[in-house]
């Protein structure tokens, strides 16, 4: 009963059938019913003698009782009343003098209409005797009742049909109904689906819900990753910055209970107790921003147009500048291409000053440190970084929070961020987006 397609044009559809319907039934059975009352009174204009006698003699008797004249339209009217379907015309002579009674007859379809019985009697009146037709229109009730048999009757197809239709569509909204529910009530894994044969406008309505579900869910699991790994580097985190901390304490604790601890370990242990403390000042701003950058829904963003022929090689610059006095290689390729980024300087300086720093803990800075950075897949500027890592730093465990963050400042700025290592070179990968609508000369 119901197709895909436009809901309005099946409503559309199913009032036209059922409204044909109904008038078939109607046509069928007012046809029927007047063949019926044809054949009943297949005689029309036969002269009933004793119905002709019940009217003549009542008539004559109320004329007489009420001494009425012909042409007392008013009292005849009354007689008239109580014969509901009579017809009456008072003749003298062949002349027409007063007609009263059904007055259907002077409907315009007067003309189709036959009595049943028409016939004539001489009624003595109180200005003398005249001829008096009746005509009994007495079938016209039963046509009647017919037609509004035939009304209500005809009604039932156009509610039978609709409801028919209405239960069709009812049944694919129960089904929206309880797919509403089990997402209400957790089940995110069931999906929202209705047969290919349900109208448009019910299909993309469940399509949304599945989507909505679709999206709840993969939020839902980002939430619990997001706990997880949270949860995670909290327990990493507590266990960094314990370790420095029991050390800070213990040497200060030394150095509280010797008074006259030698100057030469003075200043050794005054020195491990300032590194340490850079340490977790180092932890703790790594924390800090990593709950900032997850913890807020609303970092603020300022993205501008930047010619990447200028914006990388002064990105990298100011981070090299830093390796200056430790003699370090570098070797770039592919830095100069005049195409216009999208993106925030500020976000974006903060992932390359996280690779750079990383680079100079835990790299091999006897080694050369390449950099190349070259278009990819059309729509992005590819920098890629390579440096080879120090034996020793396998050893040293990590937060991995520079990298997490750096993956979701590079998520805002519609880029990307990779890092990895293996047991000889650690690798960090930034794609940086391009515009297509901007050009040198809008900037």
């Amino acid at each position: 009963m119901v197709r895909k397609g436009n809901l309005r044009i099946h409503a559309a559809r199913t009032i036209a059938l059922g409204g044909l319907i109904a008038v078939l039934v109607y046509t069928l059975i007012t046809t029927v019913s007047s063949a019926m009352i044809r054949h009943r009174y297949s005689e029309f204009g036969s002269i009933d003698a004793q119905k002709t006698a019940e009217y003549a003699i009542s008539l004559q008797d109320y004329v007489t009782e009420k001494q009425i004249p012909s042409q007392d339209r008013e009292a005849l009217r009354v007689w008239t009343d109580q014969h509901r379907y009579l017809y009456i015309t008072v003749y003298k002579g062949d002349l027409p003098i007063l007609e009263e009674g059904f007055y259907y007859k002077e409907t315009s379809n007067s003309r189709h209409i036959n009595p049943v019985l028409k016939a004539q009697s001489p009624i003595t009146f109180a200005d003398g005797t005249f001829t008096v037709v009746f005509e009994d229109y007495s079938y016209i009730r039963k046509a009647q009742i017919w037609q509004l048999f035939a009304a209500i009757t005809a009604f039932w197809p156009l509610l039978i049909v609709a409801l028919y239709w209405i239960r069709f569509l009812s049944r694919y909204i129960s089904t929206l109904s309880q797919a509403a529910q089990r997402i209400n009530h957790g089940d995110l894994l069931t999906e929202v689906s209705l047969p290919p044969h349900a109208s448009q406008e019910i299909i993309s309505l469940a399509e949304n819900m599945d989507e909505m579900r679709e999206t709840f869910l993969d939020r839902l699991s980002k939430e619990k990753e997001r706990s997880r790994s949270n949860q995670e580097l909290l327990t990493v985190m507590s266990h960094d910055i314990r370790t420095p901390l029991t050390t800070l304490i213990g040497y200060a604790e030394i150095m509280d209970k010797s008074p006259d601890l030698p100057e030469e370990e003075r200043k050794q242990y005054s020195s491990i107790i300032y590194q340490r403390a850079l340490r977790l000042k180092e932890l703790t701003d790594e924390m800090f921003y990593y709950f900032l950058v997850y913890g807020s829904s609303d970092i603020q963003v300022d993205l501008g147009f930047y010619n990447a022929q200028v914006l990388i090689p002064q990105l990298l610059n100011d981070r090299l500048s830093a390796f200056q006095d430790l003699d370090v290689e570098f070797h770039t390729e592919g830095i100069y291409y005049p195409f216009i980024v999208h993106t925030d300087i500020s976000l974006l300086n903060r992932v390359f000053e996280n690779i750079f720093s990383n680079i100079r803990k835990y790299g091999d800075l006897t080694h050369p440190i390449l950099i190349r950075a070259e278009r990819k897949e059309y729509d992005f500027i590819h920098v890629y970084i390579r440096n080879r890592i120090r034996d020793e730093s396998h050893d040293v465990e990590s937060t991995h929070i520079g990298t997490k963050t750096c993956t979701k400042l590079m998520e805002l700025l519609d880029g990307s961020f990779i890092a990895r290592s293996d047991a000889e070179y650690y690798t960090a990968e930034v794609l940086i987006p391009i515009s297509h609508t901007a050009s040198v000369n809008d900037i």
